[in-house]
């Protein structure tokens, strides 16, 4: 029979099946895969934007691959095989909730602007990322690093899909050129052209000073102590100390019911019309950490 290595990158055989028939079998075939579930998730969360898409992805990537088992070569491929299969998976879903948006709005059909698909193909709001799904994850780097903070999100979903998907398997996963243009059914002249694009977008939307959003494992006594009196305030109803807390160019957002505010002066008066009445005191927060960052929920 066959077993996986201590190391989990290769099949060490004993003695009995050759190689396409040991990855044949249910058991060993879903130990292997599944491996790469977390990661592959993270990926697929990236490419979309949403948790509940990113989650349906993985189990359609997973039957995908139990279906085209056969062209995996061997163990050791497994990793770029499966990350093929999951980013032309989240790249259908893409495009299937772009036919959904132009059909709702009675669009024409025909050709759409680079920049228009880059717009409908972002999600109506972005979920947090939950960090105690990151626990365990096999490689750290792709959990640990700046990617999964919210501004690398949210700027990630104002790229057209294909230089969406090249940015993050070149410069997130580390798939090399000439794998990035094979995954994708593309040159590598035309898969290094998009991936020139979505660098030179990203600099236009990220935070010009890294250091605002930095990921770290640990906050700061500061930082600790903002957490604590936003929960306080905001529990209480204390409008004047959540004005203290805010920054003058704060923005507060709810996607799903339209609410854009910017400035600490709309914000503190959106918090103020939540509060008045039967909402005075009747919010309670768990402290928790999402995308690498504090995070409340309410």
């Amino acid at each position: 029979m066959y077993m996986f290595s201590a190391a989990g990158s290769q099949l060490e055989a004993s003695a009995g099946f050759a190689p396409d028939e040991l990855l044949a079998q249910d058991d060993v075939f879903a130990q292997l895969v599944d491996r790469h579930r977390g990661e592959l998730h993270v990926h697929c969360y990236r490419m979309l934007g949403r948790l509940d898409e990113a989650e349906d992805v993985v189990q359609e990537t997973f039957l995908r691959a139990w279906r085209k088992r056969e062209s995996l070569r061997d163990a050791a491929t497994a990793r770029p095989w499966l990350y093929r299969i999951a980013t032309n998976a989240c790249l259908d879903v893409i495009r299937r909730n772009i036919r959904t948006e132009r059909n709702s709005i009675g669009a024409p059909r025909g050709h759409v602007p680079e920049s228009d698909v880059a717009a409908r193909s972002r999600p109506r709001s972005l979920d947090p990322y939950p960090d105690e799904r990151l626990t365990g994850m096999p490689d750290e780097r792709l959990v640990r690093r700046e990617t999964l903070r919210i501004a690398f999100v949210a700027a990630v979903q104002h790229l057209p899909a294909r230089q969406r998907a090249v940015l993050l398997l070149r410069d997130v996963v580390g798939v090399r050129a000439a794998e990035c243009a094979e995954m994708l059914d593309m040159t590598v002249p035309a898969a290094n052209s998009a991936l020139q694009r979505a660098r030179t977008t990203m600099r236009q939307r990220l935070p010009a000073d890294r250091n605002e959003w930095d990921a770290r494992d640990d906050l700061t006594s500061e930082e600790r102590r903002v957490v604590e009196d936003y929960v306080r305030a905001t529990e209480d109803g204390d409008l004047r100390e959540l004005a203290r807390l805010v920054a003058d160019d704060a923005t507060f957002t709810m996607p799903v019911h339209g609410v854009v505010r910017h400035g600490r002066p709309e914000v503190v008066r959106g918090w103020e019309l939540a509060m008045a009445g039967s909402g005075a005191g009747q919010w309670t927060h768990i402290v928790t950490a999402a995308n690498r960052q504090p995070a409340v929920a309410a």
